[in-house]
């Protein structure tokens, strides 16, 4: 009922202050109910069920005296909910921080529909989280129980949010695990606590960046220079901030490339396809930086880490024009003919070899390597790449890289040199090592692709 016959008519009178007594008055029976020692066991489920439900009703977005004066919603309007629901959403925080109340799993489900209704910013100026060393000094109560619960539930708002809020939060939760960490003797299970409040902020910035409404304004060099030091400087971030930016690009492709009408995605994200495109051309002129921030971290990470890494490396790289493209893949190949001639990596050492680095590096740009397909071919099937015989790993990856080339120019790179290339498969026959020989294709392989 609340659904499908609570009108947006009775909404706006109700939040204008000028009727929806029908409206107001469910609220007021479901808020008393929230309290009521009459619904405190088996029909607090239900309860809670009826909150959810106003809420999802109420997202509708009012037009407010400084926003418009028209009786159409705007989504830089605030949900209803905002007006008429937030004693509900303090009832329920306060229920759900009670030792004894015995449906925290029914109400982590309402309060992620608050979340995404109202968005963190409402829901935090409300329910502050109070975790800061300065709230603790205070006796405030502390939310932490909130962090995990804002995770999964934060999308398409403004991630201006994030900066203004987590950032200097996370700094202070840093600090002091650093204090907790040097002190004599060190506090270390102290350290522990403030390093996992330092990974569950920065756990929520996928959240914000994806979909945002201030990207172009919130996103730029300066934050692109803070998420390059904590990369640099905190490793244990690593994987969300570069689940963030993936997001980021993905969502921006999303919505620039979308065939919905403007009205239509203005009406469910704010944003639209126009908004999109300006969007990512902010994040091509951004995408070298971000880039040269992923080789280097790459490139320091242990064996068998950073796949991530490389995944956003490849969706970055895709959006570079080919110019740029041109001069990354330049300046990759000199680091990687320059690596070859330097003594082997030590093995003791657990860093990926350089060589190996640079490689998958370059397996990651593969699927947008057209322009510069043929050069790439050389480089994998050149003496000093594939003809590398004291480090089979290599000629492994040479090979990886000559066989996906060859698999995604549908044979372009063969054409014409089918004999020399054969031949020069044939004569190194003798240098493949054991370990490079299962992704050696089979010649038939090779002269098939490069045939019609």
């Amino acid at each position: 009922m609340i659904k499908h016959c609570v009108t947006d008519e009775e909404i706006i009178s109700a939040v204008s202050g000028g009727g929806g007594e029908t409206l107001k008055s469910v609220i007021d029976q479901v808020e008393k109910a929230m309290t009521s020692p009459r619904y405190a066991a088996l029909s607090q489920p239900h309860v809670l069920a009826l909150v959810k439900a106003l809420f999802l009703r109420l997202r509708l977005r009012v037009p407010t005296s400084s926003s418009s004066t028209s009786s159409s919603s705007d989504p830089r309007d605030p949900p209803a909910a905002t007006t008429l629901l937030t004693k509900c959403l303090v009832l329920l925080a306060k229920s759900r921080e009670d030792s004894r109340f015995e449906w925290k799993k029914e109400a982590d489900s309402v309060l992620d529909t608050l979340i995404k209704v109202l968005g963190p910013q409402i829901i935090l100026s409300y329910l502050p989280l109070n975790l800061s060393p300065e709230d603790a000094a205070q006796s405030k109560h502390a939310r932490a129980w909130l962090l995990p619960l804002l995770k999964p539930a934060i999308t398409n708002t403004r991630l201006g949010h994030f900066r203004e809020s987590f950032v200097p939060l996370s700094a202070e939760f840093f600090n002091k695990a650093e204090e907790a960490r040097m002190a004599e003797p060190p506090r270390a299970m102290e350290a522990k606590v403030w390093e996992t409040l330092v990974g569950q902020t920065w756990s929520l910035l996928p959240g914000y960046c994806e979909y945002p409404v201030d990207l172009t304004q919130a996103f730029d060099t300066e934050f692109v220079s803070l998420l390059a030091n904590v990369l640099y400087t905190q490793p244990q971030l690593r994987p969300s901030i570069f689940k963030s930016l993936q997001t980021l690009l993905s969502t921006t492709l999303a919505l620039a490339n979308s065939t919905s009408p403007p009205q239509i995605m203005k009406d469910q994200f704010g944003l639209t396809p126009q908004q999109g495109q300006e969007s990512l051309a902010h994040l091509r002129s951004l995408a070298q930086t971000i880039l040269s921030v992923a080789f280097n971290v790459y490139g320091k990470m242990n064996r068998g880490e950073g796949g991530y890494v490389l995944e956003t490396i490849g969706s970055w790289i895709a959006i570079l024009d080919t110019s740029e493209l041109v001069s990354t893949y330049d300046k990759i190949s000199s680091l990687l003919l320059q690596a070859l001639e330097a003594p082997l990596h030590p093995k003791e050492d657990p860093t990926i070899p350089p060589t190996h680095a640079l490689l998958d590096i370059l397996i990651a740009i593969i699927p947008s390597s057209k322009p510069i397909e043929v050069k790439f071919f050389d480089l994998a099937m050149g003496e000093k790449v594939l003809g590398c015989d004291k480090d089979q790993s290599v000629q492994k990856k040479a090979y990886r890289i000559a066989a996906r080339l060859c698999e995604e120019s549908e044979g372009r790179v063969l054409k014409g040199r089918e004999g020399e290339i054969v031949e020069r498969i044939v004569d190194g026959g003798s240098k493949v090592a054991n370990g490079a020989k299962r992704v050696r294709p089979p010649l038939s392989l090779w002269f098939f692709v490069s045939t019609d």
